[in-house]
């Protein structure tokens, strides 16, 4: 006869293999990438596998300003150089990246320059819900958080902007990619800004 505490263990054992089967078939099933309809469960056999809509990010600049400063919020008493952005018109269309596996998806614009050796986060923002996958924000957005080069003098430089995202599963591993973000009217190539000289005051 086995005692209750071996009983208990092999259902416990059991369990444990039961609950980690299904969750390697839930993260292998979100490499099927099902077209996503903001519900939490597979489509029917009948729906049709299409691709999912292309991910897209479209944005204008509105201002770039260079002034010499403190760090914003910040009791470092050193001096240098800090760019500020405002940008018009900024949207992204994530939904494509939605899906029924989906928890969350961590969006943050980043600024590159020196050739992509180095970059920065602008501005970031956590899509919690298949509706506000679909990103339009009115007025100007500006950067969130300062913007400085580690020589702390700025010049005239290129700032090459690009949406990253982080797609967070409720089970399974975690997606990176990045979007161009478009500023034409046709929403194709990269926004590109050419910092200013330095601002007097």
């Amino acid at each position: 006869m086995y005692s209750s505490l071996q009983r208990l263990q092999t259902v416990f054992g059991f369990f444990t293999t039961v609950l980690t089967a299904l969750s390697i078939a839930i993260a292998l099933t979100s490499f099927l990438h099902f077209p996503s309809t903001g519900r939490t469960y597979l489509p029917l056999p009948s729906t049709h596998l299409r691709p999912p809509p292309q991910p897209s990010a479209h944005a204008t600049l509105h201002r770039a300003v260079v002034k010499r400063s403190r760090a914003p919020r910040s009791y470092d008493p050193t001096v240098r150089d800090y760019a500020h952005l405002s940008l018009d018109r900024v949207s992204a269309d994530l939904r494509g990246l939605w899906h029924w596996n989906t928890k969350q998806v961590f969006v943050y614009l980043v600024a590159s320059y020196d050739g992509g050796a180095r970059e920065m986060v602008v501005w970031d923002k956590i899509v919690k819900t298949y509706e506000e996958a679909e990103l339009k924000i009115g007025g100007k957005l500006r950067n969130k958080y300062g913007l400085a080069d580690i020589e702390g003098v700025w010049g005239t430089k290129d700032l090459t902007l690009t949406l990253h995202y982080n797609v967070q599963p409720q089970v399974g591993l975690l997606e990176w990619g990045r979007l161009a973000m478009g500023g034409g009217k046709e929403r194709k190539g990269s926004l590109v800004v050419t910092l200013p000289e330095r601002a007097t005051t």
